[in-house]
């Protein structure tokens, strides 16, 4: 990196610096139990924050003031009781044969960030620069309760989690055409962490923090100490850490069970029988649409279709968006994008992309079979408008199923979210709370369309049954009556996602969540206006024309206000675009860029006909009206869809730099002789523990440090029960 200079120097004396302050928050250690697989935690800051004093700069020449952090020590040990101890080690680190490691961003090295952590000046300049840059260092790892076994129910077994970390820290200011440094102060601090577990408590009472450990403030050397070259440049800390796993205590007896492989030709024999099923109701899918394709068009009256369109689009959406959401998560594994971590899945029982296709495939036989009953009237005793209700009955009765069938887990798991969600604010907000409040946003026709039912069920005479048609009219008229009732659900998703963001910011007081909100508070404007400019369209009232056209000026403002932001949220925060490489990122999932041009292509377009289809579900009933919102509305889902797999693969990048990648690991060895190969080659002393070890690859699409091209060739997502207890960011 070139020579460094200590301030004071004859070259580099008109350096100074103004102030300093640095402190760790004395607010303590926040334990987060609300998951039932993982235990979170997030410690206090530590913060650095400068003012430093530049002279003018009479070359053309460019200067960087930001700061630099290294890891000199780290301590990291998950105990499971008796039966084995979890920790991420740096081994050159803990055997002396380096010092320090850098604790850059992965990205920018060899800086700590590239935001407010660095300040850069382009020379010559006629006077003077008074400049202040800041960081803050914190650590919020997910711990898993128990160490996966192989078992249908593991109970959790963590009972304590130690942490000792020290850090240095460089105030520098470097001079980029020369690779000159110039050391201005150095920081010493560390962050411990004692946490005591019972893991016989019910959850949410179970982990505390041990009262006798309190954090040292940081330390502000009188003497500059040189920056270590492993400190600017790469691995970084995350990307060298090594995942170590001591079963049983060091019993090898014990351990080789544990790591034993479950077979193969087992798992491979259900697959075969799930694509099996979801072959045979493709095929029973494919003739009930045909049938009802021939009915409808023999159809003599064509207006008696649209109420029939409008009570059945809700399933027809849910079913698109399962079958999408399969699709998606075959991507995800093609991929190899953990979702299962991601989303905090138990790896051993989660749904699979076949699982959620079978599903789709049933409920859409399910749906057909209801929409042929209602076009042709069984000779059964079952009245003709009793189909709707029967059908989406049947879908909440399979939800709200207590028995252990019908894939019990993953309903409970989804009821669990869907609760959260709903009762936004109350709750922190996880990764998998914020994903289904999106996806809400999405298939609010879904709950218009319930909304229809529920109308619909309400203005039927029961006490005289007949063929139905007039009754279908009569209902589709009231329905549309209470316009503020359909502006109200509109805006329930999106307040569902505001109020997650500002939960968000109050948790963690980052002002990105407040803006986060400030885009979804678009969504009620564009609403708003959109119901007001119907209101006054439908009024007869010459004195209210003027204003037609103010609240279609107002609604297209907002609209084209929320697309544009909503649009650049989308491609920049949650896909993480627009970062260099063209229009795209550094690193890419996809080979060929292609395909992420096109989605951004299709976010737009898509992101149009969503605003457009909020202003058609609020005008009156016709018939070119629901057509258009029948076709507007998936489109939706399909634009979801897409955000769905790139807003994943931003995610998987992200936990890629923090290495949080994966949980499971896939060793590169046969299923009968892993376990004795690896307990061979790494135990020769019964006492050392099981190392799993990643593989730093130096092969590299961009010159950046992110360990996604080997987590991606040499681990991968597995039904191996060997899983890492503590898969957390240091």
């Amino acid at each position: 990196m070139g020579c460094m200079q200590s301030a004071g120097t004859n070259i580099y004396e008109n350096i100074r610096v103004v102030e300093l302050n640095t402190s760790i928050d004395s607010s303590p250690t926040v334990i987060d139990e609300s998951s039932n697989v993982v235990l979170r935690y997030r410690t206090p800051y530590f913060r650095a924050a400068a003012r430093v004093h530049m002279p003018p700069l009479v070359r053309k020449e460019i200067w960087t003031v930001g700061w630099i952090q290294a890891c000199n020590k780290m301590d990291f040990f998950n105990y499971y009781g008796e039966e084995g101890i979890s920790s991420w080690e740096l081994p050159e680190l803990r055997d002396g044969r380096i010092h320090s490691i850098s604790d850059s961003d992965g990205v920018n090295y060899p800086w700590y960030g590239c935001t407010t952590e660095i300040y850069t000046i382009v020379g010559p300049t006629k006077k003077s620069t008074s400049l202040t840059v800041s960081m803050n260092d914190n650590f919020c790892p997910s711990v898993t309760w128990s160490i996966p076994t192989g078992t249908h129910s593991v109970p959790p077994l963590l009972s304590s989690i130690h942490r000792d970390q020290h850090f240095t820290t460089w105030l520098v200011a470097m001079n980029e055409s020369t690779a000159e440094i110039v050391l201005l102060r150095t920081i010493r601090w560390r962050m411990r962490l004692a946490i005591e577990v019972d893991p016989e408590k019910p959850l949410g009472q179970r982990a505390r923090i041990m009262d006798h450990l309190t954090q040292e403030q940081p330390e502000i050397l009188a003497t500059n100490e040189p920056i270590p070259p492993n400190a600017l440049v790469k691995p970084n800390a995350n990307d060298a850490q090594t995942f170590m796993l001591q079963l049983e205590g060091g019993n090898e007896e014990k351990a080789l069970k544990r790591l034993e492989l479950p077979p193969r030709g087992m798992e491979q024999t259900a697959g075969q029988w799930i694509t099996f099923r979801i072959g045979v109701t493709c095929g029973l899918i494919i003739a009930l649409i045909t049938f009802i394709a021939f009915k409808a068009s023999n159809e003599s009256h064509l207006e008696h279709l649209r109420p029939l369109l409008q009570l059945y689009r809700g399933s027809f959406l849910l079913i698109e968006f399962l079958s999408l959401m399969g699709l998606t998560m075959y991507c995800w594994k093609r991929s190899e994008i953990n979702h299962i971590l991601i989303f905090e899945l138990d790896p051993r029982h989660h749904l699979s992309y076949h699982h959620v296709l079978e599903m789709a495939g049933y409920l859409a036989v399910c749906c057909c079979i209801s929409v042929l009953a209602w076009l042709h009237p069984s000779p059964m005793p079952i009245p003709q408008q009793l189909h709707p209700l029967i059908f989406h009955s049947l879908l909440l009765l399979l939800l709200l199923n207590p028995t252990s069938t019908c894939h019990s887990w993953s309903r409970r798991w989804f009821l669990s979210v869907m609760w959260k969600v709903l009762t936004a604010p109350l709750w922190p907000v996880g990764f998998a709370d914020c994903w289904l409040a999106d996806q809400l946003n999405s298939l609010s026709p879904l709950i218009l369309s319930l909304w229809d039912l529920l109308c619909f069920t309400f203005q039927i005479n029961w006490a005289d049954l007949q063929d139905g048609s007039s009754l279908v009219r009569e209902s589709v008229h009231l329905e549309r009556q209470s316009k503020v009732v359909i502006c109200l659900i509109q805006c329930f998703p999106p307040w569902l996602r505001f109020a997650q963001c500002l939960r968000h910011f109050w948790d963690s007081g980052n002002k990105v969540h407040l803006l986060n909100a400030g885009k979804y508070s678009t969504v009620f404007l564009m609403v708003t206006f959109a119901g007001l400019y119907n209101n006054a369209r439908e009024k007869s009232d010459p004195a209210v024309e003027e204003s037609v056209y103010v609240y279609l000026y107002l609604w297209a403002m907002s609209t084209c206000i929320s697309v544009i932001v909503t649009v650049s949220w989308d491609l920049r925060m949650d896909w993480g675009l627009l970062q260099g490489n063209g229009l795209l990122k550094e690193e890419l999932i996809f080979s060929q860029e292609v395909y992420y041009y096109a989605a951004m292509l299709a976010d737009v377009l898509l992101r149009i006909s969503w605003a457009i289809n909020i202003l058609l579900a609020q005008m009156k009933d016709s018939d070119a009206v629901v057509t258009a919102s029948a076709i507007l509305a998936p489109l939706e889902v399909l634009r979801r869809s897409i955000w769905n797999f790139f807003r994943l693969e931003n995610e998987h990048l992200k936990n890629c730099r923090r290495c949080r990648a994966i949980r499971d690991f896939d060793l590169p060895a046969s299923p009968i002789n892993l376990p004795q190969q690896i307990l061979i080659d790494k135990l020769k002393d019964p006492n050392e523990p099981i190392i799993i070890q990643q593989e730093t690859s130096t092969s590299h699409r961009k010159p950046t440090c992110s360990p996604l091209r080997y987590l991606r060739s040499k681990v991968k997502e597995t039904n191996l029960p060997v899983g890492s207890p503590a898969m957390e960011s240091t």
